[in-house]
C-alpha cells in the first residue's frame, strides 16, 4: 500500500540530529515507554487491518456529528442522479484513507517522532486554502480526533486479545489520544504559520497597489497640463519677455 508521501510530492521530512533539544509538539510521544510503543503497534495491527473501511467510517461519523464539515467536501452534497451514491461513498473513503495513512506514517516513526514535523506541517498549510475558501476551522480536527478514538476503541475491544482487559483498552486508547493530539498540534502550527503568511502577502499587495497608484498619479499630474494651466504659463513667459525688453 502506498504511503502518504504519496500525495505529498516533493516533501521529504528532513532528519533531525539527536543534539537538538528544542521543544517540540512530539515531546508527548516521545515520552512513550518500550511497553506504551508495543501497545500502539499491537493496537494499530488490528485497527489496520481494513484502513479504507475505517477511514470511511471515521469521516461518516465526523459528518453526523459535525454537519458542517460537509460544506468542506463537495462531493457530500446532495445529487439526484441515485448512480451518484457510489461514486459519493468512494471519494469519502479516499479522504478517510489519507488521514489514516497519516497516522501509519506516524506509528512507523514513534522512536523519531519529530522527523514528520515538515510533512505535518505542510498538510497544516494546506489547510490554510481551506480556511479562506471554505468554512473550515481548527475545531473540526477536535471533532475527527474523537470520531477517531470511538472507532479505534471499537475496533480494539472487539478483538479477543483485549476483549476482557477494559484497563488495557482504556490504556490504549489514553495512548492514540497522545498521538492524534501531537499530529493536530502540528498541523494547526502549519496553519497558523500559512494563515499569517497570507495575510502577510495580502497587506503587501496592498501596500504595493497603493504606492503604485501614488506614483502614477503623481507621473501624471506631472506631466498633463490643462490647457487653463498652459495658457497662464504662456502669458506669464509673455510679460516677463516684455519686462525684460
Amino acid at each position: 500500500m502506498k504511503g502518504v508521501e504519496d500525495f505529498s510530492p516533493g516533501l521529504t521530512p528532513t532528519a533531525i540530529p539527536p543534539s537538538v533539544t528544542t521543544t517540540s509538539v512530539m515531546e508527548g510521544i516521545e515520552k512513550f515507554t518500550a511497553a506504551d510503543k508495543q501497545l500502539v503497534l499491537k493496537t494499530w495491527n488490528i485497527v489496520s487491518r481494513n484502513l479504507n473501511t475505517i477511514g470511511g467510517k471515521i469521516f461518516e461519523m465526523i459528518f453526523a456529528q459535525s454537519p458542517d464539515t460537509k460544506a468542506l467536501f463537495p462531493f457530500t452534497k446532495q445529487n439526484p442522479n441515485p448512480g451518484k451514491n457510489d461514486k459519493i461513498a468512494k471519494d469519502i473513503q479516499f479522504h478517510g484513507l489519507r488521514f489514516m495513512q497519516i497516522i501509519e506514517s506516524t506509528v512507523k516513526s514513534l522512536d523519531t517522532p519529530r522527523n514528520l514535523e515538515p510533512l505535518l506541517d505542510n498538510l497544516g498549510r494546506r489547510h490554510g486554502r481551506l480556511t479562506e475558501r471554505t468554512n473550515f476551522r481548527p475545531y473540526h480536527w477536535a471533532v475527527f480526533i474523537e470520531c477517531t478514538l470511538f472507532h479505534f476503541r471499537s475496533l480494539i475491544q472487539a478483538d479477543k486479545a483485549f476483549s476482557h482487559d477494559v484497563p488495557k483498552v482504556d490504556q490504549a486508547i489514553v495512548l492514540w489520544r497522545t498521538v492524534l493530539r501531537a499530529i493536530i498540534k502540528r498541523m494547526k502550527m502549519g496553519l497558523q504559520q500559512d494563515l499569517r503568511n497570507r495575510k502577510c502577502n495580502r497587506e503587501l499587495k496592498m501596500n504595493t497597489n497603493l504606492s503604485n497608484g501614488f506614483e502614477k498619479m503623481t507621473l501624471s499630474e506631472n506631466l498633463s497640463i490643462s490647457p487653463g494651466a498652459a495658457s497662464m504659463i504662456s502669458s506669464k513667459s509673455s510679460i516677463d519677455s516684455n519686462g525684460s525688453g
